[in-house]
């Protein structure tokens, strides 16, 4: 057996895996997201042919691990790619909504047309549920990282191999447990969050609503960029039962304003899947919530306090852009960052105090309040690693991908002791 990392190996994005068995198959094909170089690694041919693939096991629907699956169809793969219905149908809004970006691009990766041919071949499969591929069996488990986020045990003639795809946290308030692995041989897993450890997502959540209630005491904009599926409906959520439970009735009286048709849509999959998280359908719906288009009419014009959720995360392209050209240069504005920001992103100047930006072409001077609330990600941390890792029984072998070289060799450092740990480099083949 033979392990090929093409993409998340001492990087976090692009997660792209192969495996050389009786049968050759690939865990997710994600975009490269971040710097301008990082992005360019898109447009470079894929290092395997694509028709030779026999199957696809897709986590889950973030971009970095679903983002270049038409690029295999666009290629000649023809085979299923196998996932669970809700990744299945979050992975038709994500792909629809890239595949209208690139078209703006000069050089667009792929068009609608090879989105529709990828959404073919997806075959989603029941959570717990066994499949088998010629000689190969497989079974997805809840990860706790996202709506319809899943790790995944794969049982070949020669191994079984579990692959952790993003792992989230344990005791999350809006997502289920990370299931436990069992019998596993090899692992590959995550290290976004290298050894670090998370404070407790409870406090990151409770100094949210109380610095939003402060801003809107004092009658200003609220400004929050957040992913359109995930992180929306998780501060939307908080916003309102945190408001709830204090009995703050004042907080109903101000507009909340969801400015993405991405993070709009995402919330009907929110109600539909609702087994699937544990939000309350009644704190992602209160009455002061406004869904529709904002980019071009009423958020330039509202005045007063009001909450504007706007993507992207990092403040690059989307609607928040329009609203951060607005509402940076305005000293009754206050920013929320809420996840991670990608070096060179313009959420990354703002959040290291860069004063001067340029957005859609104007220069601009940031007189708007800059406030960082940590520990919201939804990554698990070392302890959560740890704790993922001792479920499993008779494993040999792990191998650590999606992080940051330097991450990725403190989280080897914590199971040194216990495991063989072997660091994924690209396209440098990991061999049983």
């Amino acid at each position: 057996m033979i392990i090929h990392s093409f993409g998340a190996a001492g990087q976090v994005t692009g997660s792209c895996h192969l495996v050389r068995s009786t049968q050759t198959f690939l865990f997710d094909c994600g975009l490269f997201q971040g710097t301008k170089e990082v992005d360019a690694q898109n447009t470079q041919d894929l290092p395997f042919d694509p028709s030779e693939l026999d199957f696809v096991l897709l986590s889950h629907a973030h971009l970095d691990h679903c983002g270049r699956l038409p690029l295999l169809t666009q290629k000649g793969f023809s085979g299923p790619i196998y996932t669970s219905q809700a990744s299945r149908d979050i992975v038709e809004l994500m792909l629809r909504d890239s595949a209208k970006i690139q078209q703006m691009q000069k050089h667009p990766l792929y068009s609608e047309e090879d989105v529709d041919n990828t959404l073919s071949l997806l075959y989603p499969i029941e959570e717990g549920s066994k499949k088998t591929h010629g000689q190969t069996s497989f079974s997805f488990y809840p990860a706790g990282h996202f709506l319809g986020a899943h790790w995944i045990k794969v049982k070949t003639p020669e191994a079984t191999i579990a692959f952790s795809g993003d792992l989230g946290r344990y005791d999350c308030p809006f997502y289920p447990q990370p299931y436990k692995l069992g019998r596993v041989d090899i692992l590959l897993l995550e290290g976004t969050i290298g050894s670090r450890v998370h404070p407790p997502i409870k406090e990151g959540l409770n100094r949210l609503y109380k610095e939003v209630k402060k801003c809107i005491q004092k009658k200003e904009t609220v400004l929050i960029p957040a992913f359109s599926i995930g992180r929306t409906e998780e501060i939307l959520s908080t916003l309102v039962k945190l408001a709830l439970e204090e009995e703050n009735h004042s907080f109903f009286d101000i507009p909340i304003y969801v400015d993405s048709k991405l993070a709009r849509n995402g919330l009907t999959l929110f109600h539909k899947y609702d087994n699937l998280h544990k939000m309350s359908l009644e704190h992602l719906a209160p009455d002061n919530l406004y869904l529709r288009d904002l980019k071009e009419t009423a958020s330039l014009k509202i005045e007063g306090p009001k909450i504007l959720i706007s993507a992207s995360g990092m403040m690059e392209g989307g609607p928040i852009m329009v609203h951060a050209k607005k509402y940076l240069p305005d000293k009754e504005t206050t920013v929320f960052i809420v996840g991670y920001q990608g070096e060179e992103t313009l959420g990354r100047q703002i959040l290291t105090g860069q004063k001067e930006v340029t957005i859609l072409e104007a220069d601009l001077e940031v007189q708007a309040k800059i406030i960082e609330i940590k520990g919201l990600s939804g990554h698990g941390d070392s302890k959560d690693l740890q704790r993922f890792v001792s479920s499993a029984q008779g494993l040999k072998t792990i191998l650590l991908v999606h992080g940051e070289a330097s991450s990725l060799q403190d989280l080897k450092e914590v199971f040194d002791k216990d495991y063989t740990v072997h660091i994924q480099k690209h396209n440098q083949p990991f061999e049983m």
